[in-house]
C-alpha cells in the first residue's frame, strides 16, 4: 500500500514511517497542507493518514481533494466525534497497533467498494 502520512510532528513521522514501512507500505510524509496537495499532484496513493490540525492549508480543504480523488483518509484528531468528510478517525493518544488497524480495515473497505 502507497500511503502518505501529514502531520506537523516530525518524530511521529519518523516512528510510523519506520512501522508502516516495516508491514510491507510504501510510505511518504509530508509536514504541511500544501506538500500535501503537491504529493497528491505528484503521484498516487492507496490512503493518506492525515493530522487534523495540519498547518497552511486546512484539514477540510484536504479532506475535499482526497474525496474528489477517491483516495481514503485516515484523520488523527483530539476531538471525541468522527471529523466530518474523513473515512476514519484515530482519536489521540493511541497505540501503534490501532493505526495499522485502522489502516488495515480502510483498505478492506476501499477494496471492496472498488470490486
Amino acid at each position: 500500500m502507497n500511503v502518505l502520512i501529514a502531520d506537523p510532528d516530525r518524530d511521529f513521522l519518523k516512528s510510523y514511517k519506520t512501522l508502516l514501512e516495516l508491514l510491507e507500505n510504501t510510505v511518504q510524509t509530508v509536514f504541511d497542507g500544501t506538500q500535501v496537495i503537491s504529493k497528491l499532484a505528484a503521484e498516487k496513493f492507496d490512503a493518506v493518514i492525515l493530522n487534523e490540525n495540519i498547518p497552511r492549508i486546512k484539514c477540510r480543504e484536504i479532506l475535499k481533494v482526497l474525496k474528489d480523488d477517491k483516495i481514503p483518509s485516515l484523520v488523527i484528531t483530539a476531538k471525541k466525534e468522527k471529523v466530518e468528510m474523513a473515512d476514519d478517525c484515530i482519536r489521540l493518544p493511541f497505540l501503534p497497533q490501532e493505526l495499522t488497524d485502522k489502516l488495515n480495515h480502510l483498505q478492506k473497505r476501499t477494496v471492496a467498494e472498488n470490486g
